[in-house]
Protein backbone atom coordinates (compact mmCIF):
# COMPACT_ATOMS: atom_id res chain seq x y z
CA UNK A 1 0.00 0.00 0.00
CA UNK A 2 2.63 2.52 0.91
CA UNK A 3 4.61 1.33 -2.37
CA UNK A 4 1.34 2.18 -4.26
CA UNK A 5 0.91 5.76 -2.82
CA UNK A 6 4.91 6.52 -3.77
CA UNK A 7 4.70 5.51 -7.53
CA UNK A 8 1.06 7.83 -7.38
CA UNK A 9 3.18 10.60 -5.97
CA UNK A 10 5.47 10.14 -8.53
CA UNK A 11 3.49 9.65 -11.76
CA UNK A 12 1.69 12.75 -10.37
CA UNK A 13 5.02 14.73 -10.25
CA UNK A 14 5.48 13.42 -13.56
CA UNK A 15 2.09 14.69 -14.88
CA UNK A 16 3.09 18.09 -13.41
CA UNK A 17 5.90 18.81 -15.54
CA UNK A 18 4.40 17.01 -18.44
CA UNK A 19 6.73 14.03 -18.52
CA UNK A 20 4.72 11.37 -19.53
CA UNK A 21 6.95 8.94 -20.89
CA UNK A 22 7.99 8.80 -17.29
CA UNK A 23 4.52 8.38 -16.24
CA UNK A 24 3.83 5.98 -18.43
CA UNK A 25 7.26 4.24 -17.39
CA UNK A 26 5.93 4.47 -13.65
CA UNK A 27 2.24 2.88 -14.48
CA UNK A 28 3.94 0.06 -16.77
CA UNK A 29 5.96 -0.88 -13.95
CA UNK A 30 3.42 -0.55 -11.07
CA UNK A 31 1.30 -3.38 -13.62
CA UNK A 32 3.95 -5.38 -13.98
CA UNK A 33 5.05 -6.25 -10.51
CA UNK A 34 1.39 -6.13 -9.63
CA UNK A 35 0.46 -3.35 -7.60
CA UNK A 36 -2.80 -2.65 -7.62
CA UNK A 37 -3.67 0.71 -9.59
CA UNK A 38 -6.44 2.78 -8.66
CA UNK A 39 -8.50 5.57 -9.95
CA UNK A 40 -5.98 8.29 -8.39
CA UNK A 41 -3.20 6.86 -10.05
CA UNK A 42 -4.84 6.12 -13.34
CA UNK A 43 -6.08 9.79 -13.38
CA UNK A 44 -2.51 10.92 -12.64
CA UNK A 45 -1.25 8.81 -15.86
CA UNK A 46 -4.05 9.97 -18.06
CA UNK A 47 -3.37 13.66 -17.15
CA UNK A 48 0.46 13.30 -17.53
CA UNK A 49 -0.29 12.00 -20.62
CA UNK A 50 -2.74 14.93 -21.78
CA UNK A 51 -0.85 17.85 -20.39
CA UNK A 52 2.08 16.43 -22.49
CA UNK A 53 -0.06 16.40 -25.61
CA UNK A 54 0.22 12.51 -26.22
CA UNK A 55 -3.32 12.26 -26.65
CA UNK A 56 -3.51 9.13 -28.35
CA UNK A 57 -1.92 7.14 -24.89
CA UNK A 58 -4.59 9.72 -22.30
CA UNK A 59 -7.25 8.07 -24.77
CA UNK A 60 -5.79 4.52 -24.75
CA UNK A 61 -5.82 4.99 -20.74
CA UNK A 62 -9.35 6.27 -20.69
CA UNK A 63 -10.92 3.51 -22.03
CA UNK A 64 -9.14 0.66 -20.08
CA UNK A 65 -10.00 2.15 -17.23
CA UNK A 66 -13.56 1.15 -18.00
CA UNK A 67 -12.10 -2.12 -19.34
CA UNK A 68 -10.40 -2.74 -15.97
CA UNK A 69 -13.57 -2.14 -14.10
CA UNK A 70 -11.91 0.87 -12.44
CA UNK A 71 -14.47 4.10 -11.59
CA UNK A 72 -14.00 7.10 -13.94
CA UNK A 73 -14.56 10.40 -11.64
CA UNK A 74 -15.44 13.90 -13.58
CA UNK A 75 -11.40 14.47 -13.73
CA UNK A 76 -10.75 11.26 -15.65
CA UNK A 77 -13.61 12.95 -17.83
CA UNK A 78 -11.83 16.60 -17.75
CA UNK A 79 -8.39 14.74 -18.77
CA UNK A 80 -10.18 12.95 -21.69
CA UNK A 81 -12.36 15.77 -23.24
CA UNK A 82 -8.86 18.01 -22.65
CA UNK A 83 -6.70 15.24 -24.92
CA UNK A 84 -9.66 15.03 -27.33
CA UNK A 85 -8.83 19.12 -27.96
CA UNK A 86 -4.99 18.34 -28.54
CA UNK A 87 -5.91 15.32 -30.79
CA UNK A 88 -8.95 17.89 -32.83
CA UNK A 89 -11.16 15.10 -31.94
CA UNK A 90 -14.21 17.62 -31.16
CA UNK A 91 -17.18 15.10 -31.72
CA UNK A 92 -15.34 12.83 -29.52
CA UNK A 93 -14.93 15.27 -26.77
CA UNK A 94 -18.50 16.83 -26.92
CA UNK A 95 -19.61 12.76 -26.67
CA UNK A 96 -17.72 12.18 -23.46
CA UNK A 97 -18.98 16.27 -22.49
CA UNK A 98 -22.46 14.66 -22.94
CA UNK A 99 -21.37 11.28 -20.92
CA UNK A 100 -20.50 13.20 -17.76
CA UNK A 101 -23.90 13.76 -16.32
CA UNK A 102 -24.74 9.94 -17.32
CA UNK A 103 -22.35 9.01 -15.10
CA UNK A 104 -23.44 10.63 -11.83
CA UNK A 105 -21.24 14.07 -12.56
CA UNK A 106 -22.15 17.70 -12.98
CA UNK A 107 -19.59 19.18 -15.20
CA UNK A 108 -17.11 22.32 -13.78
CA UNK A 109 -15.80 24.68 -15.28
CA UNK A 110 -12.51 22.34 -16.12
CA UNK A 111 -15.18 20.55 -18.30
CA UNK A 112 -16.83 23.75 -19.77
CA UNK A 113 -13.27 24.88 -20.94
CA UNK A 114 -12.03 22.00 -22.69
CA UNK A 115 -15.01 20.86 -24.43
CA UNK A 116 -14.93 24.40 -25.27
CA UNK A 117 -11.39 24.89 -26.81
CA UNK A 118 -11.92 21.38 -28.62
CA UNK A 119 -15.00 22.98 -30.00
CA UNK A 120 -13.18 26.50 -30.62
CA UNK A 121 -10.24 24.38 -32.49
CA UNK A 122 -12.39 22.29 -34.53
CA UNK A 123 -14.09 25.65 -35.66
CA UNK A 124 -17.56 24.76 -34.30
CA UNK A 125 -18.13 28.45 -32.98
CA UNK A 126 -21.32 28.06 -32.28
CA UNK A 127 -21.48 25.03 -30.59
CA UNK A 128 -18.28 26.62 -28.47
CA UNK A 129 -20.79 29.70 -27.81
CA UNK A 130 -23.87 27.91 -26.99
CA UNK A 131 -21.91 26.08 -24.50
CA UNK A 132 -20.56 29.03 -22.84
CA UNK A 133 -24.21 30.06 -22.56
CA UNK A 134 -25.18 27.15 -20.74
CA UNK A 135 -22.31 26.93 -18.52
CA UNK A 136 -23.69 30.19 -16.99
CA UNK A 137 -27.32 29.05 -17.19
CA UNK A 138 -25.81 26.27 -14.99
CA UNK A 139 -24.43 28.55 -12.52
CA UNK A 140 -20.82 27.77 -13.58
CA UNK A 141 -18.51 30.82 -13.42
CA UNK A 142 -16.08 31.14 -16.46
CA UNK A 143 -12.51 31.19 -15.80
CA UNK A 144 -9.69 32.28 -18.23
CA UNK A 145 -9.61 29.43 -20.55
CA UNK A 146 -13.38 29.06 -21.08
CA UNK A 147 -13.25 33.28 -21.55
CA UNK A 148 -10.24 32.75 -24.29
CA UNK A 149 -11.93 29.94 -25.94
CA UNK A 150 -15.02 31.79 -26.18
CA UNK A 151 -12.89 35.03 -27.87
CA UNK A 152 -11.18 32.75 -29.93
CA UNK A 153 -14.88 31.15 -31.14
CA UNK A 154 -15.91 35.42 -31.79
CA UNK A 155 -12.88 35.87 -33.95
CA UNK A 156 -13.53 32.74 -36.33
CA UNK A 157 -16.86 34.27 -36.56
CA UNK A 158 -15.78 37.99 -36.69
CA UNK A 159 -18.63 38.58 -33.69
CA UNK A 160 -16.54 41.39 -32.35
CA UNK A 161 -19.90 43.12 -30.47
CA UNK A 162 -20.25 39.84 -28.84
CA UNK A 163 -16.20 39.54 -28.14
CA UNK A 164 -15.81 42.91 -26.39
CA UNK A 165 -19.15 41.93 -24.39
CA UNK A 166 -17.24 39.15 -23.25
CA UNK A 167 -14.44 40.84 -22.23
CA UNK A 168 -16.15 43.75 -19.95
CA UNK A 169 -17.91 40.67 -18.23
CA UNK A 170 -14.31 38.96 -17.67
CA UNK A 171 -13.15 42.06 -15.93
CA UNK A 172 -16.05 42.75 -14.25
CA UNK A 173 -16.36 39.00 -12.55
CA UNK A 174 -12.57 39.39 -11.74
CA UNK A 175 -10.99 36.62 -13.90
CA UNK A 176 -7.71 37.99 -15.01
CA UNK A 177 -7.27 38.77 -18.77
CA UNK A 178 -4.34 38.13 -19.98
CA UNK A 179 -2.62 39.73 -23.06
CA UNK A 180 -3.43 36.74 -25.29
CA UNK A 181 -6.77 37.83 -24.45
CA UNK A 182 -6.34 41.09 -25.41
CA UNK A 183 -4.49 40.66 -28.81
CA UNK A 184 -7.09 38.12 -29.80
CA UNK A 185 -9.91 40.75 -29.07
CA UNK A 186 -7.52 43.43 -30.99
CA UNK A 187 -7.17 41.23 -33.78
CA UNK A 188 -10.59 40.35 -33.74
CA UNK A 189 -11.29 44.20 -34.00
CA UNK A 190 -8.77 44.67 -36.89
CA UNK A 191 -10.47 42.13 -39.03
CA UNK A 192 -14.22 44.05 -38.29
CA UNK A 193 -12.84 47.41 -39.37
CA UNK A 194 -13.26 48.95 -35.71
CA UNK A 195 -9.82 50.48 -35.22
CA UNK A 196 -10.97 52.98 -33.00
CA UNK A 197 -12.26 50.31 -30.69
CA UNK A 198 -9.01 48.44 -31.37
CA UNK A 199 -6.76 51.47 -30.51
CA UNK A 200 -8.99 51.61 -27.31
CA UNK A 201 -8.46 48.40 -25.99
CA UNK A 202 -4.74 48.90 -26.66
CA UNK A 203 -4.47 51.70 -24.73
CA UNK A 204 -6.64 49.88 -21.76
CA UNK A 205 -4.47 47.38 -22.06
CA UNK A 206 -1.71 49.37 -20.70
CA UNK A 207 -3.48 50.71 -18.72
CA UNK A 208 -4.20 48.06 -16.91
CA UNK A 209 -0.35 47.56 -16.49
CA UNK A 210 -0.28 44.55 -19.03
CA UNK A 211 2.75 45.24 -21.46
CA UNK A 212 2.09 44.76 -25.11
CA UNK A 213 3.65 42.47 -27.13
CA UNK A 214 4.82 42.80 -30.68
CA UNK A 215 1.62 41.11 -31.56
CA UNK A 216 -0.24 43.55 -29.58
CA UNK A 217 1.18 46.14 -31.40
CA UNK A 218 1.02 44.54 -35.27
CA UNK A 219 -2.59 43.78 -34.91
CA UNK A 220 -3.61 46.83 -33.98
CA UNK A 221 -1.31 48.74 -36.37
CA UNK A 222 -3.02 46.40 -38.87
CA UNK A 223 -6.39 47.50 -37.82
CA UNK A 224 -5.25 51.12 -38.37
CA UNK A 225 -3.79 50.14 -41.97
CA UNK A 226 -7.24 48.32 -42.80
CA UNK A 227 -9.04 51.86 -41.91
CA UNK A 228 -6.85 53.96 -43.55
CA UNK A 229 -5.67 55.31 -40.53
CA UNK A 230 -2.08 56.49 -41.35
CA UNK A 231 -1.14 58.56 -38.58
CA UNK A 232 -2.76 56.54 -35.75
CA UNK A 233 -0.42 53.39 -37.43
CA UNK A 234 2.70 55.61 -37.25
CA UNK A 235 2.09 56.58 -33.87
CA UNK A 236 1.81 53.21 -32.96
CA UNK A 237 4.85 51.98 -34.53
CA UNK A 238 7.02 54.95 -33.02
CA UNK A 239 5.87 53.28 -29.65
CA UNK A 240 7.51 50.34 -30.00
CA UNK A 241 11.17 51.19 -29.74
CA UNK A 242 10.78 53.16 -26.43
CA UNK A 243 8.69 50.05 -25.14
CA UNK A 244 12.03 47.49 -25.83
CA UNK A 245 10.59 46.12 -29.11
CA UNK A 246 12.24 46.06 -32.30
CA UNK A 247 9.74 46.69 -35.06
CA UNK A 248 9.88 43.55 -37.17
CA UNK A 249 8.78 43.03 -41.05
CA UNK A 250 5.35 42.61 -40.05
CA UNK A 251 4.95 46.00 -38.40
CA UNK A 252 7.30 47.40 -41.32
CA UNK A 253 4.94 45.91 -43.90
CA UNK A 254 1.64 47.03 -41.63
CA UNK A 255 2.76 50.80 -41.08
CA UNK A 256 4.32 50.98 -44.67
CA UNK A 257 0.64 49.62 -46.00
CA UNK A 258 -1.13 52.22 -44.02
CA UNK A 259 1.10 55.12 -45.25
CA UNK A 260 0.74 53.90 -49.00
CA UNK A 261 -2.90 53.37 -48.46
CA UNK A 262 -3.03 57.21 -47.08
CA UNK A 263 -1.00 58.47 -49.99
CA UNK A 264 1.85 59.45 -47.51
CA UNK A 265 5.21 58.85 -49.47
CA UNK A 266 7.55 60.91 -47.50
CA UNK A 267 6.70 59.15 -44.39
CA UNK A 268 6.32 55.45 -46.08
CA UNK A 269 9.89 56.53 -47.44
CA UNK A 270 11.09 58.07 -43.95
CA UNK A 271 10.38 54.21 -42.45
CA UNK A 272 12.69 53.12 -45.11
CA UNK A 273 15.53 55.11 -43.40
CA UNK A 274 14.64 53.46 -40.47
CA UNK A 275 14.54 50.09 -41.78
CA UNK A 276 18.12 50.34 -43.14
CA UNK A 277 19.46 51.09 -39.96
CA UNK A 278 17.96 47.88 -38.69
CA UNK A 279 19.35 44.71 -39.08
CA UNK A 280 15.88 43.37 -40.57
CA UNK A 281 16.12 42.64 -44.78
CA UNK A 282 13.79 43.60 -46.68
CA UNK A 283 11.08 40.76 -47.56
CA UNK A 284 9.18 41.27 -51.01
CA UNK A 285 6.39 43.46 -49.32
CA UNK A 286 8.49 45.57 -47.30
CA UNK A 287 9.93 46.08 -50.59
CA UNK A 288 7.09 46.07 -52.81
CA UNK A 289 4.97 48.85 -50.73
CA UNK A 290 8.48 51.03 -50.26
CA UNK A 291 8.71 51.00 -54.52
CA UNK A 292 5.28 51.52 -54.79
CA UNK A 293 5.72 54.44 -52.29
CA UNK A 294 8.72 55.59 -54.06
CA UNK A 295 6.50 55.57 -57.37
CA UNK A 296 3.92 57.56 -56.92
CA UNK A 297 5.98 60.24 -54.99
CA UNK A 298 8.30 59.88 -58.38
CA UNK A 299 11.12 59.14 -55.92
CA UNK A 300 12.95 57.80 -59.13
CA UNK A 301 16.66 57.39 -57.14
CA UNK A 302 15.12 55.83 -54.51
CA UNK A 303 12.92 53.25 -56.65
CA UNK A 304 15.86 52.84 -58.86
CA UNK A 305 17.70 51.73 -55.74
CA UNK A 306 15.27 49.04 -54.44
CA UNK A 307 14.61 47.84 -57.76
CA UNK A 308 18.34 47.20 -58.57
CA UNK A 309 18.60 46.16 -54.72
CA UNK A 310 16.07 43.00 -55.09
CA UNK A 311 16.91 39.66 -55.14
CA UNK A 312 16.69 37.65 -58.88
CA UNK A 313 15.22 34.72 -56.50
CA UNK A 314 12.99 37.12 -55.51
CA UNK A 315 8.73 36.56 -57.04
CA UNK A 316 6.77 38.29 -55.17
CA UNK A 317 2.84 39.76 -56.44
CA UNK A 318 3.83 43.15 -54.21
CA UNK A 319 7.61 43.45 -56.41
CA UNK A 320 5.71 43.00 -59.45
CA UNK A 321 3.20 44.84 -59.08
CA UNK A 322 5.42 47.71 -58.32
CA UNK A 323 7.66 47.08 -61.55
CA UNK A 324 4.32 47.36 -63.89
CA UNK A 325 3.35 50.41 -62.34
CA UNK A 326 7.59 51.97 -62.53
CA UNK A 327 7.10 50.70 -66.42
CA UNK A 328 3.26 52.22 -66.76
CA UNK A 329 4.37 55.37 -65.16
CA UNK A 330 8.15 55.97 -66.95
CA UNK A 331 6.13 55.24 -69.94
CA UNK A 332 3.02 58.48 -69.00
CA UNK A 333 6.08 60.86 -68.72
CA UNK A 334 8.15 59.66 -71.96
Amino acid sequence: MAEARRLTRLLSKHGRSRQWTKALQVFQDMETRGIQCDTIACNAALSACEKGHAWRHALEMFGSMQDGCLQRDLISFNSAISACEKGHLWRQGLSLFAGIPEQGFRPDVFSYSAAMSALEKGQQWPRALALFSEMQRQGCAPNGVTYGAALGACGKSLQWDVAMQLLGQAQRQGVQVDVVMFNASISLLGQSQQWEKAVGLFTAMQAGRLRPTEISFNATISACEKDLQWAAALALFFQMQPSGLPPSNITYSATLSACEKGARWEEALQLYGYLQRSSLQLDGITRGLLLSAALKGARWPRARELLLGAPRSLSDDALVYACTMAISMIGQRA
